[in-house]
């Protein structure tokens, strides 16, 4: 069950974080002649998101034997980068109107038989061998974030929308002060903690569904919510989707984020 909190700005930058790599390694283009024309109708790799970005990965392994293992994040990308600054082969990057820098893709080139592509926040590897895709695999998993991404603390997730895909960023509540049963029945009256208890029961036995808190500006709608986070921190997962996203909940690849975030938490 999901509770809409109020808009935090995010701030995550990741300036100067990518020195100056040498040129393509010829061993990525090498036998570029056989290999130069992709045909996606003779070949399944990547089949249905073929990007521009992959396709030093897709000449790679064109017709030839390969093993994809994919590691879920989030990554600790900062520190990610700073221990493969050097094989770092492509990056996207976008930035907002404040000028905060976030990386969307990266290609590494690990060696001149692995590579791997960090999107939405999934590693994939790709080897000529099993046993070399999971040997790298297990490499990135010490980078993986714990699940929950606020570390005990009140946190939400702010829902963006990536190259047509939605994803997560954790947001720490720095400041909020607790509520009680006491405070809620002041603020809110006194029937309202029968109220809450009959909801959040009612909440506990729908694995689905859809709350609505109705009422005038200032009446304390975002109020009660944020103070869910703290009050129900081990028992429920809050996203914050804002209105200028509202475009996620038409997205296709929605039910498949939801089924992603519930494997998660």
């Amino acid at each position: 069950m999901n509770a809409i909190t109020e808009n935090t700005q995010l701030a995550t930058s990741s300036a100067d974080l990518l020195p100056l790599i040498e040129p393509t390694p010829e061993a990525l283009m090498a036998d570029e002649d056989r290999h130069s024309h992709y045909e996606s109708d003779d070949d399944d790799l990547f089949a249905g998101k073929m990007k521009f970005f992959d396709y030093p990965v897709v000449q790679r392994f064109h017709q030839r034997p390969y093993h994809q293992v994919d590691v879920e994040g989030p990554f600790h990308l900062k520190k990610l980068l700073q221990d493969y600054a050097g094989k770092v082969f492509r990056s996207s990057q976008r930035i907002n109107h404040s000028k905060q820098s976030k990386f969307e893709r990266l290609l590494l080139q690990l060696s001149d038989t692995v590579s791997a592509i960090l999107c939405h926040d999934t590693l994939s590897i790709y080897a000529p061998t099993l046993e070399a895709a999971n040997q790298t695999a297990d490499q990135f998993r010490c980078y993986v974030k714990p699940v929950g991404g606020g570390g005990g603390k009140p946190h939400f997730y702010i829902v963006s929308l990536s190259e047509r895909y939605p994803q997560t960023v954790p947001v720490l509540i720095e400041r909020l002060a607790p509520v009680s049963d006491a405070d809620v029945a002041l603020n809110y009256g006194a029937d309202f903690l029968e109220w809450e208890r009959g909801w959040l029961k009612q909440m506990s036995r729908s694995p689905s569904g859809l709350s609505i808190f109705l009422g005038q500006p200032g009446t304390g709608k975002t109020t009660y919510t944020r103070s869910l986070i703290t009050r129900l921190l081990n028992r429920a997962v809050f996203f914050f989707i804002p209105v200028s996203a509202s475009e996620i909940l038409a997205s296709p690849q929605f039910v498949d984020f939801w089924i992603e975030q519930t494997s998660k938490h």
